[in-house]
């Protein structure tokens, strides 16, 4: 994934998103942190700057490969 490429994002439920496209990560945001399931390295930076837009404030507590 070239630097400038924007993850997309599906909102699938409430405070629940898929980031990415083929390889996506499952990010989930509750009342004061994040998990992230599934995260893809080869996109990592990108996808926390997405979780950041997405739920900002919130820490990313938990990662679950």
């Amino acid at each position: 994934m070239r630097e400038s490429e924007v993850l997309p994002v599906r909102e699938l439920a409430r405070d629940v998103w898929l980031v990415g496209g083929g390889s996506a990560a499952l990010v989930v945001a509750f009342a004061d942190h994040v998990m992230v399931i599934d995260a893809p390295p080869s996109s990592a930076a990108e996808t926390l700057k997405r979780v950041a837009a997405l739920a900002p404030g919130k820490p990313i507590r938990f990662v679950i490969p």
